[in-house]
């Protein structure tokens, strides 16, 4: 018996099992995805938009329109993983276009107004426990769990007033990592250098636990910083907005724990507007404000970089250079994850040409709940997922699988959507891991199938998960 015929019935009888417990319901947004670019982009009435791009497909999903685009400073726009929501702050017409507030929209796109009435906050920075550091025109701030503000204290219980472009979070210091452009009472400040600092965070993150350092990095002119985003293996990657032909010196590598600056990457794009890694593509990511294009780069390509083909317009077709970055990234984990969910494979088309995709909401955490989420089926059909402990590909319905029997878990899932919709289809569904900290560090597999009669054979596939209990 070939490994095709060994395999297919398992999948055609756990997608049986389901087949009839589908129901009709409206398409929306659908669940947040790690790597997803979170765009600032012309609206309608000459106001801002804020959209959701997936990088891989590159289509665009408006989360909100009248948007007063004055009010959108330097890390303006954030996901947060504790709450689930994209957090935006910014002045929404509809609810007082001089009146700039916290918003936060979940995953389709119902808007809440969490208040800070005109406290201009920027470098909206969340850790993912609640926890959301941020500054002011006062300094650094903290906004806890419950929605409310204070100030983060220095080590004589002072508020920490120093202001920087961009912020991050690096759990594994347990310190907030800072970039500025200048500052020439610092201890660091040199000329045409930009500035990295650390803020070292007590246990409860409301004080610093050490003295503010710094270091910088000579980069032969004066551009803003315009991200701050995790590479993998723990380092930072600073986007700058480009001076070329003056310099070329565009990415920069952080080592948080030490500070060690070095250089990424080069470009000789001189208006960037935004800049992230983006672990779908394995890419860095920036918004050309010249062009209105996204491209990308990996290390050393320099030049321009390759185009990133989206389905709607980008940029606000204006020029001119600030740290008031249009562009960041779902980061759906936060920095205090320890596991990880990493696609790979490729999925096989079911109608419209529309390969389903299989993907986490959470992190993959010992003792907490585990969502697992089927986007792109087709409405109103049926899926499978099935978890195992082994991975190698093999042929299955025209496609390939890339999960080993024994399955130690087989979940069934209903989608939604408008039915026999090509790609309308979806569903998320909740896993349990047991609370016992010898599993940590364990790793395993998903893949799902989707009941279509416009596949190959009947059955259409996701893309497959890695993933590592943290």
């Amino acid at each position: 018996m070939t490994r095709l015929a060994s395999h297919a019935p398992l999948l055609s009888i756990a997608l049986a099992l389901v087949l009839g417990a589908s129901s009709p319901a409206v398409a929306q947004t659908g669940p947040f995805v790690d790597g997803e670019l979170l765009l600032r982009a012309p609206g309608s009435a000459g106001q801002s938009a804020l959209y959701r791009i997936n990088p891989i497909t590159g289509h665009g999903d408006l989360v909100v329109d009248q948007l007063f685009p004055n009010y959108s400073g330097a890390g303006w726009v954030t996901y947060d993983p504790y709450r689930d929501r994209l957090l935006a702050y910014t002045a929404y017409s509809p609810l007082g276009v001089f009146s700039p507030r916290l918003y936060a929209f979940d995953s389709n796109d119902a808007l809440s107004n969490l208040g800070f009435d005109g406290q201009a906050l920027k470098c909206l920075t969340p850790v993912g426990d609640g926890r959301i550091y941020c500054f002011d025109n006062g300094g650094l701030k903290l906004i806890d769990a419950g929605d409310n503000i204070q100030p983060v204290l220095d080590q004589a219980s002072q508020p920490v007033s120093l202001v920087m472009d961009q912020l991050a979070y690096d759990a594994s210091t347990n310190s907030l990592i800072g970039a500025l452009r200048l500052l020439p009472s610092s201890p660091c400040y040199t000329i045409q250098h930009i500035l990295v600092y650390r803020y070292p965070l007590n246990g409860a993150g409301t004080q610093l636990s050490g003295p503010v350092s710094c270091n910088s990095y000579d980069v032969d002119a004066t551009p803003w910083p315009i991200g701050l985003d995790p590479l993998p293996g723990g380092d930072l990657l600073l986007t700058l907005t480009g001076v070329s032909p003056f310099s070329d010196k565009v990415f920069l590598r952080v080592n948080p724990a030490s500070l060690a600056i070095s250089l990424w990457g080069e470009s000789t794009l001189n208006d960037l507007d935004g800049g992230v890694w983006n672990p779908a593509l394995q890419r860095a990511i920036v918004l050309d404000d010249q062009a209105n294009e996204l491209r990308t780069f990996f290390p050393g390509q320099g030049g321009t970089g390759s185009l990133l083909p989206v389905d709607l317009v980008v940029g606000d077709g204006t020029t001119g250079v600030s740290a008031a970055n249009a562009m960041a990234d779902i980061e759906l984990f936060g920095s205090a994850c320890g596991g990880f969910a990493a696609s790979f494979g490729v999925g096989l088309a079911g109608k419209g040409g529309i390969v389903p995709e299989l993907s986490a909401s959470t992190c993959p955490t010992v003792g907490a709940p585990l969502k697992l989420s089927v986007t792109q089926g087709l409405g109103a059909s049926a899926a499978v997922v099935l978890l195992s402990a082994g991975s190698a590909p093999f042929p299955l319905f025209g496609g390939t699988a890339y999960v080993l029997p024994p399955y130690f878990l087989t979940l069934s899932l209903p989608l939604n959507g408008p039915q026999i919709t090509a790609g309308a289809g979806q569903a998320t569904t909740s896993v349990p891991t047991p609370n016992d900290p010898s599993l940590a560090g364990l790793q395993f597999y998903a893949q799902g199938g989707v009941l279509d009669a416009a596949a190959l054979q009947g059955v259409s596939l996701t893309n497959a998960l890695a993933l590592q209990l943290g």
